[in-house]
């Protein structure tokens, strides 16, 4: 070799450390080229032509890698590469020339046990054998992987084999072991100086699993942990996964357009890396697109995720609902879950709710209950938000079949709130409108109004077509029901407690704002109250002004209410300097009822104990505080003669500020 040609292997050597992959392939050639290399340099080449997307050139160097080692007489580095060859042609879905690189690779070893090759050769296999569904080989293999990679020393091995264990004991239900392996694993990425492969493989790993189990906040975290080593590290196979899973985080959050723009990205990046990782971006872009009604790119992105052998579940169950195949959905739902592959077994919390929607669609109430049950259990295991989130709304989906509404509005009520904490607008307008039918059930439909309009304002702003147009229909259905003429024999006695509010000299503010910062005013204030109602069980009766007329089923309710409403006013003006002051009085009584109206002195007496109040007081009768059992602290009672009224009543003002 000339002096020429052992520079150019030098700066080949030297890029190939400093991890400029491209750079160095191009050297790695040009040496080659002038000298044949030798084993190491060849292998070097490998690496580097797949971190900068040569995977052709990748698979030919390892091929031409393992004959130098074997004619070297070096049957480690010959296994190791038959080794890293047979896992790249699973990855591209020709299982027949992995299993049998698979196979060399054990013949070179034979009784070779105490190497990193043997290690190697164990992950892997634990990998193979957790797809495929045979989940105690997978263990065994895992086991043996991690054993060694200690023994050895080698970092990168036993962080890669810890992965693997902690997969299989995910699959197996063994969540809190699954989690701790992962975790070490994760530690190990990040503070251990691994190498790009271990590196990038226990990132996307760790996405993965915290996606199948639903965790979506570890997911995000990770997934921005993961983009950044990319970036890092000017790898081009592992960026083209961070991709799918941050479109997934996207779609997730309601972010439509971008999870779409990240997951084809993705899909271009991995086609020629690893078509089955290619599967995962079409299957994301079908569940990005039937969010958003267009079930015709759905199931053509379906079609492209079963090309390369990727099962877009549960995607594929719910576009054969919206097309009306109800029994197909649910042999598809259930063929998923009746599968031990190590995906399905991990992301149960994913289907199960699924599967629940389609059995009540089937009218299968006994299969929903089963899947319900099953989804709750897991939820429980988890103990993370979104599976508790899926847990009360399927539950509140089985409540509505069986006609126990109030069971249906507590658990869809859990579930609305639960996504809304971990922002996931799409789920959590649709159990919002799940909630709406609850609360139309038991007669409340001016609270249900409100809910299902605000779920629809929330559909359509993410642009969640079909999904917003449904509840438009349930809004329709509503509105007809309640101008409905109600009967003498829909007039009942009913005991409620009763809440006014109004705003405090809004007339000075509408001169002082003008009429378009007024309106602009007025719709924030309308806003934050409807939050409360809905949150605190209240039914908005009536709106007029500024003010409001709320039913609730429980003082204990009201009274709640009406503190968090001046809480919540009062922290606005300390974050943002301003916020309407705000009268508000509550009273029970027994009334008589109207359908949706309320009849009854108990109203007007209602609306006398508001009207006394001042900026920012809560007045209310001392039967309604008494009643409501509730430790609050209020003023000595004062006994009044309210405009009106025949009879004096005894009111208290309840002090709603926190203690210092």
């Amino acid at each position: 070799m000339s002096v020429s040609d052992t520079t150019t292997l030098a700066s080949a050597q030297r890029d190939y450390e400093l991890r400029e992959w491209s750079s160095a392939f191009a050297l790695f050639l040009e040496a080659d080229a002038a000298d044949p290399l030798a084993a190491e340099d060849v292998e070097r080449m490998a690496w580097a032509a797949r971190w900068c997307g040569k995977y052709d050139e990748q698979f030919a160097a390892f091929e031409r890698a393992e004959k130098l080692y074997t004619q070297a007489g070096d049957s480690r580095g010959a296994a190791r590469m038959a080794i890293h060859f047979g896992y790249g042609m699973f990855e591209h879905r020709k299982s027949a020339v992995g299993f049998a690189c698979f196979t060399r690779a054990a013949e070179l070893l034979g009784d070779d046990s105490q190497c990193a090759e043997r290690a190697w050769f164990a992950f892997f296999s634990s990998m193979v054998y957790s797809t495929i569904g045979d989940l105690d080989k997978a263990l065994a293999f895992a086991t043996e992987a991690c054993e060694i990679a200690t023994l050895v020393g080698d970092r990168d091995l036993e962080a890669m084999a810890k992965l693997s264990l902690g997969h299989v004991h995910l699959s197996k239900g063994n969540i809190d072991q699954g989690v701790k392996l992962h975790d070490e694993a994760g530690a190990a990425a990040m503070t251990a100086g691994l190498g790009p492969y271990a590196s990038g493989y226990i990132y996307c790993s760790m996405i993965v699993a915290c996606r199948n189990r639903a965790d979506w906040q570890r997911a995000s975290e990770w997934t921005d942990q993961a983009t950044r080593w990319c970036d890092d590290a000017s790898v081009q196979y592992f960026p083209g996964l961070c991709r799918v899973h941050r479109a997934e985080v996207l779609r997730f959050r309601g972010s439509f357009d971008d999870a779409e723009i990240s997951a084809t990205d993705a899909r271009d990046l991995l086609a020629a890396a690893s078509p089955y990782a290619s599967g995962m971006a079409h299957a994301e872009i079908a569940e990005i697109s039937l969010r958003r009604g267009d079930l015709a790119e759905a199931r053509e992105s379906c079609r492209r995720a079963l090309e390369v052998g990727a099962e877009p579940q549960p995607t594929f169950a719910k576009l054969l609902l919206a097309e009306g195949d109800i029994d197909g959905a649910l042999q598809s739902i259930e063929g998923s879950l009746n599968s031990s592959s190590l995906g399905y077994a991990q992301c149960h919390v994913g289907l199960l709710p699924v599967k629940v929607t389609i059995a009540i669609a089937a009218k299968q109430t006994d299969v929903a209950k089963e899947a319900v049950e099953a989804l709750k259990g897991l939820a429980a295991t988890l103990d993370t938000a979104a599976p508790l989130a899926s847990a009360a709304c399927a539950q509140g989906e089985l409540d509505l079949v069986l006609g126990d509404y109030p069971s249906a509005a507590g658990n869809l009520r859990k579930a609305w709130q639960l996504w809304c904490e971990i922002g996931a607008p799409h789920d959590a307008a649709n159990a919002q409108a799940l909630l709406a039918s609850a609360l139309a059930g038991q007669g409340r439909s001016g609270d249900a109004m409100i809910q299902l309009e605000a779920a629809q304002a929330c559909l359509e702003r993410i642009g969640a077509v079909r999904d917003a147009g449904r509840v438009a229909a349930q809004i329709a259905a509503l509105a007809r029901t309640r101008s409905a003429p109600a009967s003498s024999e829909d007039t009942e006695k009913t005991r409620k407690t009763f809440m006014f509010t109004d705003i405090v000299d809004s007339t000075k503010l509408v001169e002082l704002l003008g009429d378009e910062s007024w309106d602009a005013l007025q719709q924030w204030h309308h806003r934050k109250l409807r939050e409360c109602f809905a949150q605190n069980n209240g039914e908005e009766v009536g709106c007029e002004g500024d003010g409001f007329f709320v039913a609730f089923d429980h003082p204990a309710d009201a009274l709640r209410c009406a503190v968090g409403i001046q809480r919540r006013l009062a922290e606005h003006r300390v974050s943002q300097g301003f916020a309407p002051q705000v009268r508000v009085g509550v009273h029970q009584a027994e009334v008589l009822r109207r359908g949706d109206e309320y009849a009854g002195k108990g109203i007007h007496t209602a609306a006398r104990i508001a009207a006394i109040g001042g900026a920012n007081d809560i007045v209310a009768s001392v039967q309604t505080l008494d009643n409501s059992k509730l430790d609050l602290t209020a003023s000595a009672p004062q006994s009044l003669q309210l405009k009106g009224l025949s009879t004096r009543v005894d009111v208290v003002t309840v002090e709603w500020r926190q203690p210092r």
